[in-house]
């Protein structure tokens, strides 16, 4: 980054008029250089939301901004999850165009996916928006899209190693989805097992996940 860059980062803050908020501090992150970045990879985006249609599926790259604000005092995580078409038609329903934030059958947050990811970002108007951003980048695009690039099939999801990053539900539906039924009835087996003093049961985990295929099994 030289120096005209970070000099026009800085002063994306301080040509603010009117008093400075966190959620403009964390726009002018995204915007200095992550959302160029999206975009060359086929991301629409929507406020702090990212999506794009990948082959059979839909992603997501999410900033999420906490309740929390104080003047410019904030903080946001990153959140990215993946709709997948065949999961959906077993559903019954029918995949979206583009997929919407709460499509996704995996999500997780940018510290389970990432190692060293910190789990928040924190802002406030002294905020490196030139270095913020390249780090965020780093986390994004060199941790996260470098796997989700080559995910355009339900199968495709498997080289990422994330399936069993949503340690319950996630992992039986997709070995569902991959026809693996006895993996699939395993699964849910050992989580209606860890949960059994809630009263949770096979059966009721069968219904909830949608996997009329594990009915009487």
């Amino acid at each position: 980054m030289n120096r005209e860059d970070r000099e026009s980062a800085s002063s994306s803050i301080s040509d603010l008029s009117g008093p400075i908020k966190a959620r403009s501090i964390i726009a002018a992150v995204i915007d200095h250089r992550l959302a160029n970045e999206l975009k060359k990879r086929g991301f629409r985006k929507k406020g702090f939301v990212f999506t794009r249609r990948h082959g059979d599926t839909g992603q997501v790259v999410r900033l999420e901004l906490s309740s929390w604000s104080a003047g410019d005092r904030g903080m946001f995580s990153v959140w990215a999850s993946v709709m997948f078409d065949d999961i959906m038609r077993i559903w019954g329903r029918e995949p979206p165009s583009m997929p919407g934030v709460h499509d996704g059958q995996f999500f997780a947050d940018l510290r389970q996916l990432v190692e060293g990811s910190p789990p928040t970002w924190e802002v406030d108007r002294h905020t490196d928006i030139a270095k913020m951003s390249e780090l965020l980048c780093g986390f994004v695009v060199d941790g996260v899209l470098s796997r989700l690039d080559g995910v355009k099939t339900l199968s495709d999801f498997e080289e990422t190693g994330w399936v069993p990053v949503m340690h319950w539900r996630f992992p039986a539906i997709y070995a569902y989805a991959m026809g693996r039924m006895d993996e699939a009835e395993r699964l849910l087996r050992d989580e209606a097992a860890f949960f059994a003093d809630r009263g949770v049961t096979y059966e009721e985990l069968v219904e909830r996940c949608g996997l009329a295929g594990l009915r009487g099994r």
